[in-house]
This record gives structure tokens, C-alpha cells and sequence, in this order.
């Protein structure tokens, strides 16, 4: 999992229905807004390598979904169509008219619902990053449709053996579970 730390980048808001969600600000005040969506597990702190390169040439603003980073754990609202609402929420707590956003995975699939549900006027430009068409590699694929389907070779250490370890034990899969998501700090 990602840890975020708090910052002096750190930011909240409170959701119509009573999450407290964090979110990062950094950038130039004068650029354009951009919007950065983590994909599934994934905190303000998976952006870090970015951060400096964008700053200069953006307001940036990313957000820790609810269940997220430094966001308030609940047990609702864990659906894409109320994350969507949340980045909506974020959207209208900044009072912005125009952004641009990049998803990254599941941030996509925010987007996508974001768009379904409130229209595309407000976006300037959509960034899509890592949105494969299907997550999990079938074990019966050959190298060439792992590669179609799911943009690269995930037959050796795939998800399939979470799915095996969570046979064998919920402790076996929590371990496995920790190799495919790095700890990343923000810097």
C-alpha cells in the first residue's frame, strides 16, 4: 500500500454525506488546474516523481479517495459512481470553471463516471494513463493476447496468485498482496 504523509501540501473537505477526504495542492496559482486521479490503492503519494516536473506549468490538485491515503476510512459510498461524486464535490469546493485531469487505472474509470453523471464542459483536456482493457491475465492466453488484453506480460507473479493464496489463507494473500503495491512516501 502507499502511505501519504501529511504536508504543508495537505488540504481537506468534508463530502455531502460526511467523509472527510484529503486532498494535495501544489503548483503555480497562476497555471491551469490539473486534476490527478490514483488508480485503485493508490494515494496522493504515487504521483511523486511528477510533482516537480509539473508543478512549474500547473495548479495541480490530487485526491485521496475515501478508504485512501490520508481520506477518512468509512465502510460506504466504496463505488465508482460515489467517487465520482467525490471528485465532483472537489471540483465544486475549489470553485473551478475549467480543469484538466489525468486518471491513472481505476482514476480513469472515476473520470469515465464523472463524465457519465456531469458532463464534460468543465474539462479542458483528459489525460488517460494505464487504462488497460482487462486487469487480470487469463492463464490460458498465449504471450500475444496477455499483451493485447492487458498491455503487458503478467503471467509470472499475476494476480491469479492472489487468487490461489487467498485459497490457502487470508495471511498467505496479504502477503502476496504487499509485493504488488510498493510503499511510495511523498517527497
Amino acid at each position: 500500500m502507499h502511505h501519504t504523509q501529511e504536508s504543508l501540501h495537505s488540504r481537506y473537505f468534508t463530502t455531502s454525506d460526511g467523509v472527510r477526504l484529503h486532498y494535495r495542492v501544489s503548483g503555480n496559482d497562476e497555471k491551469e488546474p490539473l486534476i490527478m486521479l490514483p488508480g485503485w490503492t493508490g494515494d496522493t503519494s504515487v504521483f511523486h516523481r511528477n510533482y516537480p516536473a509539473l508543478d512549474p506549468h500547473f495548479r495541480i490538485y490530487t485526491l485521496d479517495y475515501r478508504c485512501h491515503g490520508l481520506s477518512e476510512s468509512v465502510n460506504y459510498g466504496l463505488r465508482t459512481a460515489r467517487f465520482a461524486m467525490d471528485l465532483k464535490e472537489l471540483i465544486d469546493h475549489l470553485q473551478l470553471e475549467k480543469f484538466n485531469i489525468l486518471g491513472h487505472s481505476m482514476g480513469n474509470a472515476v473520470i469515465w463516471c464523472y463524465i457519465t453523471l456531469f458532463g464534460q464542459d468543465k474539462i479542458k483536456k483528459l489525460v488517460i494513463e494505464d487504462e488497460a482493457p482487462c486487469l487480470v491475465s487469463d492463464p490460458a492466453w498465449t504471450d500475444e493476447e496477455d499483451e493485447l488484453y492487458t498491455g503487458g506480460s503478467h503471467k509470472k507473479d499475476s494476480y491469479w496468485d492472489l487468487v490461489d493464496a487467498l485459497e490457502i489463507s487470508w495471511e498467505e494473500a496479504m502477503m502476496k498482496f504487499g509485493g504488488y503495491f510498493p510503499m511510495h512516501k511523498e517527497i
